[in-house]
This record gives C-alpha cells, sequence and structure tokens, in this order.
C-alpha cells in the first residue's frame, strides 16, 4: 500500500496510456470498417447503372438547343419566366427577340419595327395585339402599357386604376372598353359607371284597417278605413273612403271578408289610378308591397375613395324596373347625355340590367349589365399628372366633385 501511494502518479500515467492505446484501435476498426461499407455501396451503384435497372442511359442526339439558336431562319422569343425579377437578366431579357437578318446576331425589342443595327425590317408579332404577358398584373398587357409611356409602366400595378384623362373612367376600364385613355372626349358608355346598391320591393302607402257594412249587403254603403303614413305631420293617419273613391293615387275597387263570426278578415281591393289593370289586395294589419322590383343604384360621379362618402350622398338613386333616368357628361363640344331603362333587376344577386336608349322613350340599343358597388374595385388611384392638372375627380374649373364634370339627372 505504501508503495502504490509512493508512485500513483506512475500508475494514473499508465492507465491513461492503455485507455489511449485502446481507443485508437477502436477508432481505426471503426474506419475500416466504413471504408469497406462505402466500397460495396459504389460496386453496387455501378453494377445497377451497368445493368440498365435504374436509369437509360442518356441521348445526347434528342438535345437541339444549341442548333435552335444557330437556326437563323426561325424567330426565337426570350422571355423572363420569373415573375419575381420582370426586368428579366443579362441572360434572360425580358420581351426581347433575335433580328430577323441572318446577317446580324443582335437582339433587339419585340415591340420593334425595324432592327437598329442593321435596319432589317422585323415580322409584325402581334405589337397591336391585347393579348400578351401582363407583368405588373393589373389588368393592362405589357405590350399596351409601352405604347403610352407617358403615364404607364408595364412594371407599375397602380397605373391601371388612375384616370389619365380625367374623363371618370380607370385606365383599365378604357382599355377593357376598347376606348382612348388619353382622350377625354372618347370613353365608353356612361352606363358603365352605375353600380347597384340593393334591391327590393317598396311597400304600399296604404294599410288595410277595418270594413263597416252597416248591417247592410249593398257594398255601395260600406266604408273602408285605410291607414296611412302623413309625411306632413310625420304620423300614421286613417281615411275611410266608398267603392269607388281614389286617395293617394289608388282607387278602391273593392272590399270584403275572407271567413265567417267572429274569425272573418275584412279585406279591399285597390288599383293604382294609372294603371287600372293592375290590382293590390289589402288585408287586415299586413303589409303589401308593389309588383314591381326596386332598384337603388349609385353613379360614380367621383372614384377617389375620400369622395364615396359624398358620391352616396348626391348621387343614389332609387327606380323601379321599367323607369328611364339620363345621365350627362360634360365634353369639349358641349354637354353630353346618354338615356338609359331600368330593364331588369336579380333579387337574389342584388344585381340589375341596365339600357342605353337612343333617344327619350326609344329602343334600347345597348344592354349593361350592373354589378354590386364594391369599394376595393370601384374606387381609384390619385393621378400624379393628368390631363389639364388636378386630381382625378376634381378638374380644374369644373364642378370641383365630378370627373370631367360628370352628372346625372333624374
Amino acid at each position: 500500500m505504501d508503495i502504490f501511494i509512493k508512485h500513483y502518479e506512475k500508475v494514473v500515467l499508465g492507465l491513461f496510456l492503455l485507455l489511449l492505446l485502446l481507443g485508437s484501435v477502436f477508432v481505426l476498426g471503426a474506419f475500416d470498417r466504413s471504408k469497406k461499407d462505402l466500397e460495396q455501396k459504389k460496386q453496387g451503384a455501378s453494377s445497377m447503372v451497368k445493368g440498365g435497372s435504374i436509369l437509360p442511359v442518356l441521348d445526347t442526339t434528342r438535345f437541339t438547343a444549341e442548333e435552335n439558336l444557330r437556326d437563323t431562319r426561325k424567330n426565337i422569343t426570350i422571355v423572363s419566366t420569373v415573375k419575381d425579377d420582370p426586368k428579366g437578366s443579362l441572360v434572360v431579357p425580358h420581351r426581347y427577340i433575335k433580328c430577323l437578318s441572318e446577317k446580324c446576331s443582335y437582339l433587339l425589342a419585340l415591340s420593334s419595327d425595324t432592327c437598329p443595327f442593321c435596319a432589317t425590317k422585323q415580322l409584325d408579332l402581334g405589337k397591336d395585339s391585347e393579348e400578351g404577358d401582363d407583368t405588373d398584373g393589373d389588368g393592362i398587357p405589357d405590350l399596351v402599357e409601352q405604347k403610352y409611356p407617358t403615364f404607364l409602366n408595364y412594371l407599375n400595378p397602380q397605373d391601371a386604376r388612375q384616370d389619365y384623362d380625367n374623363d371618370g373612367f380607370l385606365n383599365v376600364e378604357e382599355h377593357r372598353a376598347g376606348t382612348a385613355m388619353d382622350d377625354p372626349d372618347v370613353f365608353p358608355p356612361l352606363g358603365n359607371l352605375i353600380r347597384s346598391i340593393k334591391t327590393f320591393r317598396r311597400p304600399l302607402p296604404l294599410q288595410m284597417r277595418t270594413v263597416d257594412t252597416y248591417n247592410s249587403t249593398d257594398k255601395a254603403k260600406w266604408e273602408v278605413a285605410l291607414n296611412y303614413f302623413d309625411a306632413k305631420s310625420q304620423r300614421q293617419r286613417s281615411r275611410t273612403l266608398l267603392i269607388g273613391e281614389s286617395f293617394m293615387d289608388f282607387k278602391l275597387i273593392d272590399a270584403g271578408f275572407d271567413g265567417e263570426g267572429d274569425t272573418a278578415t275584412a279585406f279591399a281591393v285597390i288599383s293604382p289610378t294609372n294603371d287600372p289593370n293592375t290590382r293590390y289586395r289589402l288585408v287586415q294589419n299586413l303589409t303589401v308591397t308593389y309588383n314591381d322590383v326596386t332598384v337603388q343604384f349609385v353613379f360614380l360621379a367621383n372614384r377617389l375613395r375620400e369622395y364615396q362618402r359624398l358620391v352616396f350622398t348626391r348621387f343614389a338613386m332609387v327606380k323601379t324596373v321599367g323607369e328611364e333616368f339620363p345621365l350627362q357628361k360634360q365634353k369639349s363640344t358641349g354637354p353630353y347625355t346618354e338615356y338609359y331603362r331600368i330593364l331588369a333587376a336579380d333579387e337574389a344577386k342584388n344585381t340589375i340590367t341596365i339600357g342605353r336608349l337612343a333617344a327619350p322613350k326609344g329602343e334600347v340599343n345597348l344592354e349593361i349589365q350592373v354589378p354590386l358597388y364594391n369599394l376595393n374595385d370601384d374606387v381609384g388611384l390619385p393621378n400624379t399628372a393628368p390631363i389639364g392638372g388636378g386630381d382625378m375627380g376634381m378638374p380644374p374649373g369644373g364642378d370641383g366633385m365630378m370627373p370631367g364634370n360628370l352628372r346625372r339627372q333624374f
């Protein structure tokens, strides 16, 4: 024990060296095993590829990209397929094409009619077509936006929702309609500025109250009491009529009872004085609505978001199906008026159909499906430099409210 105490340092050192030796032997053994496993996997993969059990050998003769690039008989359009990189890249420029000339190897813009390097006239590749790439996704194709560099840019998605010519229609709306975006006197039909709010049936102004027979079977002696709302006093009032008399543009046609005894319910039949063929049957304590559908809609006299409350205050209309109304806009040559008629209404979808008339009370020459008002879709963005100056919807010298002095009359 004394010897161990005296030489404990040597004993500890010996044990440490023994452990180090054993660890080295273990590491070398593991390395040899891993090396053998890798060699076996490599040999197995090589044998499988040679046997054709995984992939066939590639046929290099099928790659003809280089041949196509060198074939000058073909027009190769080089476009960027990455929407996040609308400007393209050095290798893949956006909307460029190889010159038609076999002697010219330069790329030129797809919209070019003539090569700027060799003056060779290029093929018509649909430069006037409205179809094509829409890099900024604003609804106006790139080729169309490149025609109007003053106020459109194919990399700016906001310019489509501006109104450059200040005629009340957004640039994208005029593009879809095929009208000039830079001419305030050329615009789509004014009915395209109508938006539906809701459809409903208005209640009749008269409501059945009682029928007093005075114990007589002679209906000429019966008195029919009708309730109505007095706009002057803002109260409900009652009016007694005999059959054949008129009140509030309605004529009392008939009266009677449904059932017998204490359970009998009084009714009356009225007809509009201007439409005797239409009949309404009034029942006690029951509100009856007009047959015609009533529509509420708004004329978008201003497209800016901050003016929408004022637009709804001044330019909301309520009409029944069949009614007519005019819309007016100021052109450089004077007032311009269009006449419209409510043709139909979809009560389930709250949408309406209007027709443009050739003249007041005239024939319909254009039908327009009026969509529901949508704040996000129907408002525009302020112009940076509109024709005539000012902001969209605020032309100088005009009404100060309506784009291009748009007006409606009803």
